[in-house]
């Protein structure tokens, strides 16, 4: 358990009940960061993918400058064109890789600058940009061994996105207008490049979402797929959208590592790199995005000839509805666009005029539309160059967007706030006395640790009972925060509650052996947990995470060596022949009955325990509870005891302490 500030909650005098109820707020304060569930509601709002537009950097007379800033500028125009009567609301660039054909990584290329250029120009108008880095993004010899990475990415070479860079772009957060904002988030510390933004990722708050773009390098390796999810897990209110390159194929279906997947650029498999199969169901040093709870979206391009040879399963774009294996089971998007055919054609090919011609079908952006209020999201995919629309398997050039056959689909799109969505079910992974005593006593405190226990949305260190209505009326809380603990079918009083751990009082109960503890959060109840239940449980707690047991001289100071010290809470040490009080956990009943639940608790021990001190037993003057599971024990120090740390050990119903607790005596 926690035991941050113990020392500002033991009693100021040796009176053994006045060591009130707050002294489990001394043991139990977590830290965990703050975090605020996203609202539903709010303005419709775009993203903008841009699928695979490295021949719009090519060194021709038909693309390069003039059409690559016209594709990114056309976003920027047209942020709020209304599309069927609602504004587009375009708010930032989803770019899935292959921003260049050619690159160099000895040097900053035309090609590199031109698509460095086009996207200062959304950043400058106040729209985010998250980049991914395609196999084309890194020169030819660097496409089996990731070791050639593009000069633009590259913090060694002080690229244009390099890490320092982009965030000096971002700073304390981007404004994208109507109090929405982008930050740039950090980067994968890759062995390689340890400062590059070939995996990268931003945070993202826009009309009540909260969201984080991961962008990670093409057919990622499993060290970046883990990395990405210790970001997911450190961010529990946001949902999850994924940007890589190649991810899905053009039929929709999840890329093997055949065709182009990652063999073909002689990728050695995992995990030194994954497959669509593999990123999203798991190999070799990774469990896979299907289980990741959060995650929401995933975006790709990459994938070659839907434009070329289109039919009812082959298309220049594609989406697939997965469902996540997590405890959320949510719907997971996954959505492929790639237009490169296009442009490799109508630019220097079938079409023969020099680009941007206001004619031909190049230049796409696919345009995804969501709607907070509703959890909804459609999408639409534009030439920027013609100002047509694509629909379907081979339909191009639709005058507008309200064409039949215009918008490319309408689907749920929830999030992760929405009450749609199942909620996460609670796991519990270890349960114990406080102060680590494996098993439990009834009337003890005791810790419960695991997983999704808590919402997120929850102070810095958890929330406690400290304003429980219940206490009116002489009572202790069996919810907090839309939390319980059942033990053994009986409610327990529940103190503290975070994501990931729980204090509770265990209820009177007589019994003993193993019984069953379940944690219920809202509406969702974690497994039973087998705990073993005992007449005692005798436990230490400890001043923070030293070895040192919670203890005051007899005025209430501070027992400790004098390293434990802060400012106003001095600790000393205790002298040979001194009564001094220690502070346990888990001793069960008392001679007085007790009532369940009642927040004022007092009685002594039916036996007093032996308290040996270096070795030594020590008189007991007193042993008893003070407060609701907080027995306090008045010790005589023997006088003989050694100057310098002393082991204390506690036995009570032939059951010891734990190994390892000391005071400090001089």
């Amino acid at each position: 358990m926690p035991k941050i500030q113990l020392y500002q909650c033991l009693p100021r005098s040796i009176t053994r009940r006045t060591f009130n109820l707050r002294v489990a707020g001394g043991l139990t304060a977590a830290f965990l960061g703050r975090r605020t569930v996203q609202a539903q509601g709010g303005t419709p709002f775009t993203v903008a993918l841009v699928p695979d537009p490295q021949y719009i950097a090519v060194d021709a007379p038909c693309s390069g400058s003039n059409a690559y800033n016209a594709l990114i500028q056309w976003g920027i125009t047209n942020r709020n064109l209304p599309v069927n009567g609602i504004p587009l609301n375009i708010k930032g660039f989803l770019q899935v890789g292959d921003c260049v054909d050619n690159t160099s990584d000895t040097a900053f290329s035309t090609a590199q600058a031109r698509s460095v250029n086009a996207y200062a120009q959304a950043e400058a108008a106040h729209m985010f940009v998250a980049r991914v880095c395609g196999n084309h993004d890194y020169a030819d010899a660097g496409k089996t061994s990731r070791d050639h990475l593009g000069y633009m990415w590259r913090e060694d070479k002080q690229g244009a996105w390099s890490p320092s860079n982009v965030a000096a772009i971002y700073g304390g957060g981007m404004d994208l207008g109507a109090g929405d904002a982008a930050w740039f988030g950090g980067v994968y510390a890759d062995p390689i490049y340890p400062m590059s933004t070939a995996n990268a990722w931003m945070r993202l708050s826009i009309q009540g979402r909260k969201i984080i773009v991961a962008s990670a390098e093409y057919y990622p390796r499993s060290a970046v797929m883990t990395y990405f999810r210790s970001i997911h897990d450190a961010n529990p209110d946001h949902e999850f959208w994924f940007l890589t390159h190649g991810y899905m194929d053009c039929s929709g279906s999840l890329a093997s590592r055949a065709g182009y997947g990652p063999d073909i650029y002689g990728l050695a498999p995992a995990p030194a790199s994954n497959s669509g199969q593999e990123m999203w169901g798991g190999a070799s040093g990774h469990s896979g995005l299907t289980t990741w709870p959060n995650l929401t979206f995933v975006g790709c391009g990459h994938w070659l000839d839907g434009y070329n040879v289109p039919s009812a399963t082959n298309w220049v774009w594609q989406r697939h509805e997965g469902t996540s294996t997590s405890g959320r089971g949510q719907k997971v998007q996954q959505v492929f666009c790639n237009c490169q055919s296009a442009d490799q054609m109508n630019f220097c090919g079938n079409d023969g005029a020099n680009l941007p011609d206001g004619r031909s079908d190049v230049m796409h952006l696919m345009l995804l539309r969501i709607f907070p209020a509703s959890g909804m999201m459609d999408a639409y995919l534009v030439s920027t160059n013609a100002n047509t629309w694509t629909g379907g398997p081979g339909v191009r050039n639709l005058p507008s967007p309200s064409s039949a056959g215009a918008q490319l689909f309408n689907i749920n799109f929830p999030g992760i706030a929405s009450s749609s969505l199942p909620p996460l079910m609670p796991v519990i992974s270890s349960v114990n006395t406080a102060g680590g005593f494996p098993e439990i006593a009834q009337n003890d405190w005791i810790e419960i640790k695991g997983t999704n226990l808590a919402s997120a949305n929850l102070a810095s260190s958890g929330t406690t009972w400290s304003s429980a209505p219940e206490f009116a009326a002489g009572r202790m809380p069996t919810q907090l925060a839309n939390v319980s603990v059942m033990v053994n079918g009986k409610p327990a009083f529940v103190y503290y509650v975070s994501p990931t751990q729980i204090n509770v009082l265990t209820p009177l109960d007589s019994s003993a052996g193993p019984v069953q503890l379940v944690v219920t959060n809202g509406t969702a109840s974690s497994a039973a947990f087998t705990v073993n239940l005992r007449t005692a449980a005798p436990s230490f707690p400890h001043f923070g995470a030293s070895k040192y047991v919670a203890a005051t001289h007899a005025d209430g100071t501070l027992l400790g060596p004098a390293s434990l010290s802060a400012p106003g809470y001095p600790f000393t040490p205790a002298r040979p022949g001194e009564v001094v009080v220690l502070y346990g956990v888990g001793f069960g009943i008392t001679v007085t009955p007790l009532v369940n639940g009642s927040a004022s608790q007092t009685g002594a021990l039916p036996v007093k325990p032996v308290i040996l001190i270096g070795g030594t037993p020590a008189e007991v003057q007193f042993a008893g509870l003070v407060s609701p599971g907080l027995y306090q024990f008045n010790v005589v120090v023997p006088s003989g005891a050694a100057s310098g740390d002393n082991e204390v050990t506690l036995i009570y119903n032939s059951t010891s302490t734990l190994a390892g607790s000391a005071i400090t005596i001089q």
